[in-house]
């Protein structure tokens, strides 16, 4: 009888072994798969450009990059405080009209615009927008790529002619 049960509790104790083994391996595949895995959250991290993860109905940012933070001067969860029409401005139209352009990237790509730091200094970006569908929610996913230096560079070289 004794032999009968530890039989029995070594059979239970590879099919729970292996059970765990299925479920660790169909957990860890279907992580890998899905958007927010590892190499696609080191992707969006380690990024040498500000991104953004916005909201597009109200424009609020959703994540920001350490990129972001770094050229920003603000923390993740100030950023997240914000919306964009906070964080970007162009001088050549209003408010709601770059919200629009935001909106709808479509109509110039990238954008060209300024970008307002924590300290209230601005800089020349280009930023690009793509649209992100996940589910029934909305998102767009911002690059700012800073041409500052580019902009300064090219003022000089027309003074200069």
């Amino acid at each position: 009888m004794n032999q009968f049960l530890i039989a029995l509790a070594a059979q239970v104790l590879v099919l729970m072994v292996a059970f765990v083994l299925v479920w660790k391996s169909r957990t860890r595949s279907r992580s890998e798969s899905e958007p927010g895995s590892q190499a696609h959250r080191a992707a969006f991290e380690q990024s040498p450009n500000s991104m953004l993860i916005v909201d597009a109905d109200t424009l609020k940012v959703i994540d920001a990059n350490a990129a972001s933070h770094r050229n920003l001067g603000y923390s993740l969860e100030q950023i997240r405080a914000l919306s964009l029409e906070q964080l970007f401005t162009d001088e050549g139209c209003d408010q709601e009209t770059l919200g629009r352009g935001l909106r709808d990237p479509s109509s110039r790509l990238p954008l060209e615009i300024q970008q307002r730091a924590k300290d209230g200094s601005l800089r020349s970006v280009e930023v690009s927008v793509q649209r992100l569908e996940l589910g029934p929610r909305r998102l767009l996913s911002l690059t700012a790529h800073d041409v500052s230096v580019r902009r300064k560079v090219q003022a000089q070289l027309l003074e200069k002619q």
